[in-house]
């Protein structure tokens, strides 16, 4: 009987092995490289996704930002970062240093509909720093 236990606590101990290096692989790999990327839809489709990003203070970061709908913008006032037009297919990269602690709202400041009457909230998200 203990013979029959010692396949499946091997598979099970791999198991976990495999998915605690592929979590430590990742937070290394997001150390060296600090792309986030983020699509920005319409505001009917949710608006930016993701809408909250955790980063370290100090730590420097890219948001690489796309959309498939219609022209989008990206502002984060308090790190004075403004994106150019995101328009559909292209891809646009903004890069900071989060060196401030604090949770900052960014959002889109591009209206695209002379006549909008949808609400433009989900067009925002924040950035939390963190030590």
């Amino acid at each position: 009987m203990k013979s029959d236990l010692i396949p499946l606590v091997l598979a099970i101990s791999l198991i976990a092995s495999v998915f605690a290096g592929a979590k430590y692989l990742d937070s290394a790999s997001r150390e060296r490289d600090p792309s986030v990327y983020m699509i920005v839809q319409d505001p009917s489709e949710g608006g930016f996704h993701p809408r909250e990003i955790r980063v370290k203070l100090g730590q420097p970061i890219r948001l690489k930002l796309s959309t498939e709908d219609v022209t989008h913008g990206f502002l984060l006032p308090e790190f004075n970062v403004q994106s150019d037009p995101i328009t559909p297919g292209k891809l646009v990269t903004v890069e900071f240093v989060a060196d401030k602690e604090g949770t900052f709202p960014f959002y889109c400041n591009v209206h695209y509909n002379v006549h909008y009457d949808e609400d433009h909230s989900p067009m925002s998200g924040e950035i939390i720093v963190a030590p």
